[in-house]
């Protein structure tokens, strides 16, 4: 089993955008605080690799803009939504 912090680069990773921390909490089933926790412990063992914004919540590292609209290669919906359900129902790991 993947540890929790493997899980949410995981996720970021295949969001391919930015997600807010609430919503990978209520992914996760963790409370609020715990993933800016996690956030910190893996933005001091990778650095670079998570990205966090005031507004737009967290992202992998390497994000560029107008990538949003780009349609995922893992075949993951951009729309918040969507994206949530298809997390929720795909196994991570």
């Amino acid at each position: 089993m993947q540890t929790r912090q493997e899980q949410l680069m995981v996720i970021l990773a295949q969001s391919q955008g930015w997600l807010k921390g609430r919503d990978l909490a209520a992914l996760l089933g963790v409370s609020d605080r715990t993933i800016p926790s996690d956030m910190n412990k893996l933005k001091q063992d990778y650095p670079g690799a998570i990205q966090t914004h005031h507004h737009k919540g967290l992202s992998a590292g390497g994000h560029k803009p107008g990538r949003l609209n780009q349609p995922s290669p893992l075949g993951l919906p951009q729309k918040s939504g969507r994206k949530a359900t298809y997390i929720l129902k795909t196994p991570v790991g």
